[in-house]
């Protein structure tokens, strides 16, 4: 037996707060990785997450530069990024992806991303202000790319506070009939 879906019977400001998530994401996967192509963006719960936006690789995935990885981390910011940017305060609902974001920086920081390979458990205190200062990049360059496509990230809230599910299909037709796309962003 499935969990029932609360967003029908939610409060309007948390709806829009989930829809604003959920296509902070899709603005950002759209623009930064376009090896991978968007399959679904829902504002219905399913498990434990109150929506998402589900993308899939182009190409079969067996090792990736490590700026790919970048990517990767500001799209998990891009929801929490997104509701920031529209609704002009920080919410919760963003904690499994900051646990996506948690294990993307360890990856890089195993790869020497951060100046030298982490080989144990711990980064040092240098490495913890490196990755603190690459952190509030990401969200600074999260937060450009967001307002910059902001008519995109709008109209798909508007789609999905309207249907509460997109196909991938849907939202790359709502971001070229609303905004500036074309352009990949390069981090």
């Amino acid at each position: 037996m499935g969990i029932a879906n609360p967003i029908g019977d939610m409060d309007k400001e948390q709806k829009n707060q989930i829809a604003y998530h959920e296509a902070g994401h899709a603005i950002a996967q759209y623009y930064l990785r376009p090896d991978e192509r968007i399959v679904h963006l829902t504002i219905t719960r399913r498990t434990q997450a109150l929506g998402f936006m589900l993308p899939v690789s182009l190409v079969d995935i067996y090792t990736m530069p490590l700026d790919t990885m970048v990517r990767d981390i500001m799209i998990s910011l891009a929801g929490h990024v997104g509701t920031e940017v529209a609704l002009g305060k920080a919410w919760t609902g963003a904690s499994g992806d900051l646990v996506n974001v948690r294990g993307r920086i360890m990856q890089l920081a195993t790869f020497g991303f951060f100046g030298t390979f982490l080989l144990g458990e711990q980064p040092s205190e240098k490495m913890k202000d490196t990755i603190n200062h690459f952190l509030d990049d990401c969200l600074e360059k999260t937060k450009i790319l967001l307002e910059k496509h902001r008519s995109e990230l709008d109209a798909l809230v508007v789609a999905l506070l309207d249907r509460s599910d997109l196909s991938g299909l849907e939202v790359v037709e709502i971001i070229k009939r609303t905004g500036v796309y074309g352009e990949i962003t390069q981090v």
